[in-house]
């Protein structure tokens, strides 16, 4: 079941893209070709920066994204993305660059999930 489907919501996703600690978010049309469109900067709440943190924690990722779709009964994690393209992430490549380095030099630390 295509989860999106079953949520009422804006018509939208909200796009989390994570490089370690940094969260990103970039808003789009839910779509079948949602994936190759750009889309555009979404803010994000201090709600949706724990979550999406603890996402990572839960799974043990420090690359990763996820789609939240924003409901009147708050946010829905619906996808989660152990390494997603960051398109509409301004330097995405340079920061995922940033954290291959620091991992490979044990400067950022990941913990298995349980």
């Amino acid at each position: 079941m295509i989860i999106q489907e079953a949520i009422p919501g804006p018509g939208e996703d909200l796009k989390i893209y994570c490089v370690g600690n940094q969260v990103h978010g970039v808003r789009k049309q839910f779509s079948e070709t949602s994936f190759s469109v750009e889309g555009r900067h979404g803010e994000i709440t201090d709600e949706i920066r724990k979550i999406s943190q603890r996402v990572g924690e839960v799974c043990g990722l420090g690359l990763y994204g996820l789609d939240i779709i924003e409901s009147d009964r708050g946010p829905y994690v619906v996808d989660v993305n152990y390494f997603p393209g960051y398109k509409g992430v301004p330097n995405a490549a340079g920061m995922i660059a940033d954290y291959v380095d620091d991992y490979a030099r044990g400067k950022a630390k990941l913990t298995p999930p349980v």
